[in-house]
């Protein structure tokens, strides 16, 4: 069994380094052998930790999610005692991007979906930034992109 409280001091301790969120992950699935990504809304992969297997996924080599893999990771969502879950990330009723959690043992979901709602909380502010770039909030792509994900797979 997990205990938020590990998770709290890992992810506070991440806070002072120089990817946060890279670092966030790396510990995020070292400790639960669950895999993390936060994605923005433009598809951008802005940090990700995860098995070998998911290694392999063609987003990764190309640091955006493509639509290969968006099906593997909305659509396919309970597989055996494995799920994944998703974790929209708002500010003001706007979808900046999501956190994604692979391979949940559907036995600590409770656990994971405490995660899930910290980890937007920590990433918001990183999103945000991400979001002010004119070049991924031009107004046209920002959220479409989220809000075309069925939303029976999202997590609020």
């Amino acid at each position: 069994m997990y205990n938020i409280d590990v998770c709290y001091k890992f992810i506070f301790g991440s806070m002072f380094e120089e990817m946060v969120l890279d670092d966030i992950a790396q510990k995020v699935y070292e400790y639960t052998r669950a895999g993390v990504f936060f994605v923005s809304c433009s598809g951008e992969i802005l940090a990700y930790s995860c098995g070998k297997e998911e290694r392999k996924a063609c987003s990764l080599k190309k640091g955006c999610l493509t639509f290969e893999d968006y099906k593997r990771i909305f659509d396919d969502t309970v597989s055996g005692k494995n799920q994944n879950l998703i974790f929209p990330v708002y500010h003001l009723k706007r979808a900046l991007g999501y956190v994604v959690l692979t391979h949940i043992n559907t036995e600590q979901q409770t656990f994971f979906r405490e995660l899930g709602r910290i980890l937007v909380q920590i990433s918001q502010e990183f999103f945000e930034e991400k979001g002010k770039n004119p070049f991924f909030s031009n107004g046209v792509s920002l959220g479409l992109w989220v809000d075309s994900m069925p939303r029976s797979s999202w997590i609020t």
